[in-house]
């Protein structure tokens, strides 16, 4: 029988070429892969480590930033966040405090002009240093946590869910760093926010040349949608509760103590150490 000339090239292609599907199958069947459990102890691991350090000193971030590809958290924000040359305001605070609201009540001419979402302590020291009028938000930690840890399986794609432990300890971290230049900050509160916008909208236009809607917006709101599960926590997740829950206390009587129709405060000189008292001066 006399084989086609397409046919032999079928046959011979065949032969040489190797089966990709029952490679495929038997490299997936020696392969290591670490089940969820595990991938969700390491990253909320490597999460916690990476506030102590990447989060903390601007370089050793932008270090890793160059060399893994990985630590960009998106869009223009970060190229806003290198370049403060022209900046008005800059909004920080830890992730799900209200920076998205806040940031989509002022006028679209002037946004790109304003710094938000970065959520890391070098951002805030940077601001203060080069003397930008900084609000720092501020929001229960068990409320915030609680929103980070539902959504972040949603958020992330990789279904991986950031523990209550991790939330709360970069929490922890974040405000410690922040508590050491409150004199140079515009501290709001997140029930303030929401329950008295105008206050917060004259507070902010009397400490920084941007302009905000009179009339707050809601369309642009980074919500969690559905029911929540009960909330767990461990023990040691508990003990973290507290010194954040102390944490807290301690931000809502300084902002407390700042007038509400302040300001713009007195901000260190560049080379000043942070959380030298306010007005203080260099003997």
């Amino acid at each position: 029988m006399r084989l086609s000339k397409n046919s032999m090239q079928q046959s011979l292609t065949e032969a040489v070429m190797p089966d990709h599907t029952s490679s495929q199958a038997a490299y997936g069947s020696t392969r290591i892969v670490l089940p969820l459990p595990a991938k969700e102890v390491i990253h909320n691991i490597t999460l916690a480590f990476s506030y102590l350090i990447l989060a903390e000193w601007y370089w050793i971030h932008r270090t890793a930033e160059f060399v893994l590809k990985k630590l960009r958290i998106g869009g223009q924000h970060w190229a806003q966040a290198h370049r403060l040359e022209d900046k008005l305001l800059s909004i920080e605070g830890y992730t799900h405090s209200g920076s998205t609201f806040l940031r989509s009540n002022i006028h679209p001419e002037l946004r790109g002009r304003v710094i938000s979402h970065i959520h890391l302590q070098w951002s805030l020291r940077r601001c203060v240093r080069r003397g930008i009028p900084t609000i720092l938000l501020v929001r229960n930690p068990m409320q915030a946590c609680a929103s980070k840890h539902f959504r972040s399986a949603v958020r992330n794609g990789y279904g991986i869910t950031i523990s209550m432990f991790s939330a709360l300890a970069i929490w922890i971290i974040y405000y410690r760093c922040a508590w050491r230049c409150r004199d140079h900050l515009n501290i709001i509160m997140f029930p303030e926010l929401v329950s008295d916008y105008d206050a917060v909208r004259r507070r902010i236009e009397a400490c920084s040349g941007v302009r905000m809607f009179e009339t707050p917006t809601f369309d642009d709101r980074n919500e969690f949608v559905g029911e929540r599960p009960p909330l767990r926590l461990s023990l040691v997740s508990r003990v973290l509760a507290k010194i954040a829950l102390k944490q807290y206390r301690q931000f809502a009587n300084a902002a407390h103590a700042q007038c509400d129709t302040r300001s713009r405060p007195v901000l260190p000189h560049k080379s000043a150490p942070l959380g030298r008292p306010h007005g203080a001066t260099t003997g």
